[in-house]
């Protein structure tokens, strides 16, 4: 994908974004902050997956630390 194409799907996300600003804005400030967060880091990993489609996911990543984790508790 191009940089053209990033910045049209980076611009209707924060439209999104902003429309759900509207019912986030009432919450408390830890709610907010968890809200700002999430949105960023999903930003940046759509953004990463749009330059290299290859990259693992979300899954893959989680599998990876944790994997071992799981087979120690079982």
């Amino acid at each position: 994908m191009t940089w053209k194409s990033i910045a049209i799907w980076m611009g209707l996300s924060l439209l999104i974004a902003v429309t759900h600003w509207i019912q986030v804005r009432r919450a408390p400030m830890r709610e907010k902050a968890a809200w700002v967060v999430i949105l960023l880091l999903s930003f940046l990993l759509a953004a990463a997956l749009m330059l290299d489609p290859e990259l693992p996911g979300p899954t893959q990543l989680v599998n990876k630390v944790f994997g071992r984790l799981g087979t120690l508790i079982q």
